[in-house]
Parts: C-alpha cells; structure tokens; sequence
C-alpha cells in the first residue's frame, strides 16, 4: 500500500532527524537522474555525501592516539602522507577541522603539496558541515572546491576527490555540477558506494522512486551492511508497491544494527506498508 504524499513528507523528515548518525538527510533539489533535467535551486536543508560521525567511519580512539604520535614525531622527510591523512580523516570524522589543517601543514613541510591541498580541501569541507548555511558556510566551500580542484588538476582520475567536490557543489546549490561528477564516478566505477548512495537520494528526490530502488540496490550489493541504504531501499520499495521486498528489507536491516532508534525508525516504515 503507497503512502499518501503528506504522510511520505512527514515521514521522511521525522526518520531523517531521528538518524542523524545513521540516515542521511534528503537534499532539497530537484533532480532527473535520467533526463538530467535539473534545477539549480536547493533550500538551506544540509546535503552530505560524507556524512559527519557516520557509524561505517566510526574513528579508534587508540588509532587516533598513535598516528597522532606517529606524525608529532615524524620528520618532514620521514613523514608518511597515507598516514596522514588518515589522520586528517579521524579528526574531520570528530568535527576537529583545525586538527586536521595542522596535519596539512605537516604535509606541507614534508613537500607532500597534492597531499597537503586535499586535506586543506576536506577540512574546509568538514567546516562548511558545520556552519551549514550563511556567509561561513559558502567561504568554506569555495576554500574547499580550489583545493579540491588543485587534487584534480593533477590527478582527474581521483574518485576520492570528486566524491568530495560533489559534495561542496551541492551545498553550494551547483546542483548539475554535483550530478555530472556523481555519473562520472559511477561510469567509471559501477561500484562506488557513495556515489550511487547520492544518485540515489536525488533519484528519490525527484521521484524517480525505480531508479533509486536501482541505486540503493547496488549501494547493498558492495557494502551488505548499509543499514541507511537499506532504510531508502525500503522506502522506494514500499512506495512503488513492492510491499513484500519492502518488508524484507527493513526485517534485514534490524539484523545489521543494534541502534533503538534506528529499528524504531524501521518499525515505523513497515507499520505504513
């Protein structure tokens, strides 16, 4: 049974503040996915393809600790630079952006400056996060795209970085720019799980809800234990009628988490099918 569209809405915003941790929230643009018939205007709901505190980056404390040590005492000719912005990605995860600038200066003296201007970019990423809206958060992003494009220039095969850049476009209401990078990394990579997780998202958005059960699908058959891919999964199945694999669906995910709220979350989803 389809749900009515305001009881849809309503669900859809009551889930996506419940699972801040867990669910990403829905951007609010409006895509084609097939047709690329796209408009560029979203509203101030925040949009992450890289979701902070996201329980599938969860970040070791102990990890922390000794890459933290590991790179204090590193010379700049020793230094590693995959440590590093591991590092860089611990503290941007806990919402320690000028941790995260620090460890690109210690790239910078050790010579490392494709590294240093990709950690510049994904810190200033993590800091428009955070301001989610107004003249800061538009400052950082931009501060994060011309870092992010430096990465690129020199290396425009890097999936990593224009997950990364999409991102920054879409908050910054580039809704084309995002989808075209979005569909480059997928054309180039079927599997990537983030890209698809965001095609997914505005497929859903502009109703294409077949084309976001196609998306989501292929987020679960690389990263079984998406649990959040699992819930969107759900939802497009339930409102195209697919009630019984909708079902299955949501059963599936309970066995994936232990979260109260998140099962709670999937609870209500099935009570509407």
């Amino acid at each position: 049974m389809s749900l009515e569209p305001k009881r849809l809405m309503l669900l859809v915003f009551v889930v996506a503040s419940i699972l801040v941790v867990l669910i990403y929230s829905l951007p609010k643009v409006v895509v084609s996915d097939e047709k690329e018939s796209l408009s560029s205007k979203a509203d101030d709901q925040e949009v992450h393809i890289h979701n902070e505190g996201d329980p599938d980056h969860e970040s070791d404390p102990e990890q922390l600790r000794d890459l933290r040590m590991m790179i204090s005492r590193s010379s700049p000719e020793s230094l590693q630079p995959d440590l590093a912005i591991r590092l860089a990605e611990i503290y941007i995860d806990l919402g320690q952006n000028d941790s995260a600038l620090w460890v690109a200066e210690r790239l910078k003296a050790g010579g490392y400056y494709h590294e240093e201007k990709l950690v510049m970019g994904m810190s200033y990423l993590g800091m428009m996060r955070k301001s989610k809206e107004g003249e800061d958060m538009r400052r950082f992003a931009d501060s994060s795209e011309s870092n992010l494009l430096l990465v690129l220039n020199e290396d425009p095969a890097d999936l990593y970085t224009k997950n990364l850049l999409a991102e920054v476009y879409l908050n910054k209401g580039e809704v084309m720019r995002s989808v075209q990078l979005l569909k480059e990394i997928v054309d180039t990579d079927a599997n990537n799980v983030e890209a698809q997780f965001q095609l997914g998202i505005l497929s859903i958005q502009s109703g294409q809800l077949e084309k976001g059960v196609e998306r989501f699908e292929k987020v679960i058959e690389n990263d079984s234990g998406n649990v959040k891919a699992m819930y969107w999964l759900a939802y497009c199945l339930v409102n195209t009628g697919s009630s019984e694999e909708a079902a299955r669906v949501i059963e599936l995910a309970k066995t994936k988490t232990d979260d109260a709220e998140v099962i709670a979350a999937l609870e209500s989803l099935s009570e509407n099918i």
